[in-house]
């Protein structure tokens, strides 16, 4: 009799035990709900693929939540939910089939059969696609909770922003809202008039971009709307010179190579031309010399202060004066125009004469007139530059400009011919003035011409050919060169004009 009282009591707890192991699958007991090797992370359906933070999915069903004892998991892009759980929240029976791996749940008039690891659902013995199947994971049924609530007839949407499920099974309370970035969210419809005007649809919508708008239209409208001039993602406006244009944000970087700007362009002059910059630089290069409004370009007059072959040196007979200012002139006019100075020049052939006051009216309308030339005296020791600018009896500007621009020329010069002094000579004594008060010497008459149309002048003496290191000095042409640049480069910045890299 024990024997058999004791055969029974381990029968009943093996059938005890079997029935446990069969239900386990469906009733949700605690377990670890971590399983990297199914590749699950907490997330919800169909919407992202990772959660940042600590942020956890909330399923509403009917606007009110649906405890689970395990949270929600993700695998592909569907939401895993436990089984028990979301179907007895959705009215529905449940039962396993543990031969065939299988949950069954009926509400009404419905069935549906999920197999585990199986990605074909049966509705009414009807296949529907899944996008990812049942599992078990550590002893758990999970479902994916957006097929099996469609199946029983609910309407199922997701907001991404707060991490939300919504079931709608009561559709006569409840209705689905729509926004934007593919946000979907319950509403009871008490609450719907309200939702609409801060921005909720009643449909499906998605956000369209023209240029300088965006505009939110109905899902079924896209397609036409793309038709006529909107776009599927935001617009930035591209500057080329004289023009702008909207390209499509993604097309940007191609276009940014391709010459375009991402900020305005502004039209800066120089001297002699223009050029589109970025509007972020054009401090800068309003500071280096450019301008906002064309200007004029700053015009000389360069003469060569002897024609032909004239004025030899007594101690270096290879030397003439007017070879070396004839060379001097154009090497002069090569670097200014460099700087964007428009340059004339007094001779179009060193072999022709003109008289001294006529070369120097020749600067009319000019900024500066300037007549080069080398000076002579019986003392060959002397090895200073003279430079003379004019004056007469009445005193203005230009005489201002004339003697400013004199000293620095001759302190330039000085320096780069290494002579020992230079002297700004004015002729101012009365005894050199005619009745009218006007300078008297042929010698001055260069520049009698150009105070008469309005230019201020200057005669450049460099040093003395009577001095013979001075007269070899000034017949090699790479001298002249370096004379050249460093001329022009004090005359620049006596007008306030600099070089701009470009």
């Amino acid at each position: 009799m024990k024997k058999i009282v004791l055969l029974l009591v381990m029968v009943l707890t093996l059938a005890f035990a079997l029935s446990y192991g069969v239900f386990a699958q469906l009733n949700d007991a605690d377990t670890d709900t971590s399983n990297s090797e199914n590749g699950l992370v907490p997330q919800d359906d169909n919407m992202p693929t990772s959660l940042s933070g600590d942020g956890e999915i909330v399923v509403l069903l009917n606007g009110s939540p649906v405890v689970f004892d395990v949270k929600p998991y993700v695998a592909e892009g569907t939401t895993l939910v436990p089984v028990r759980a979301i179907f007895e929240a959705l009215g529905a029976t449940v039962e396993w089939d543990e031969k065939a791996k299988t949950v069954i749940s009926r509400m009404a008039d419905k069935t549906v059969k999920l197999s585990i690891d199986s990605k074909i659902m049966y509705v009414n013995d009807k296949a529907v696609a899944l996008t990812y199947p049942a599992v078990i994971m550590n002893g758990r049924t999970l479902v994916p909770v957006r097929a099996i609530s469609e199946s029983f007839g609910c309407i199922v949407g997701w907001d991404g922003k707060f991490l939300q499920v919504s079931i709608i099974s009561d559709t006569y309370n409840y209705c689905m809202l729509y926004a934007v970035d593919e946000r979907a969210k319950s509403f009871h419809r008490d609450l719907v008039p309200a939702q609409l005007t801060v921005g909720w649809y009643e449909s499906p919508v998605q956000m369209l971009y023209a240029p300088g708008k965006s505009k939110v239209f109905k899902k079924s409208e896209v397609s036409a709307q793309l038709k006529v001039g909107w776009y599927e993602e935001p617009l930035v406006l591209l500057y080329a010179p004289g023009k702008s244009k909207y390209f499509p944000q993604s097309n940007v970087a191609a276009q940014l190579e391709a010459g375009w700007c991402d900020e305005p362009l502004v039209l800066l002059y120089a001297l002699g031309k223009s050029k589109y910059f970025p509007q972020s630089k054009v401090a800068t290069l309003l500071e280096a010399g450019w301008y906002e409004k064309p200007s004029k370009p700053i015009k000389i007059c360069i003469d060569a202060g002897h024609y032909a072959s004239w004025n030899r040196s007594a101690v270096y007979p290879s030397y003439s004066e007017s070879v070396m200012t004839w060379e001097l002139h154009l090497l002069l006019k090569e670097e200014l125009e460099a700087y964007g100075f428009e340059v004339i020049t007094t001779r179009s052939n060193k072999n022709v004469d003109l008289p001294l006051e006529e070369r120097g009216k020749k600067s009319q309308g000019c900024d500066l007139f300037i007549s080069l030339h080398s000076n002579a005296c019986s003392d060959t020791s002397v090895d200073e530059a003279v430079i003379i600018p004019f004056q007469d009896l009445s005193w203005t500007d230009i005489d201002d400009k004339s003697r400013a621009i004199g000293e620095k020329l001759g302190a330039c010069i000085k320096d780069v011919m290494q002579l020992s002094n230079y002297k700004i000579y004015i002729c101012i004594d009365e005894e050199d003035r005619d009745e009218n008060g006007l300078l008297d010497d042929e010698y001055y008459s260069v520049l009698h011409g150009a105070r008469n149309v309005g230019t201020p002048g200057v005669i450049l003496e460099h040093g003395f050919h009577t001095n013979i290191r001075c007269a070899k000095w000034l017949s090699e042409r790479s001298n002249l060169e370096i004379l050249a640049k460093a001329e022009a480069k004090v005359i620049a910045e006596f007008f306030g004009v600099k070089k701009v890299t470009e």
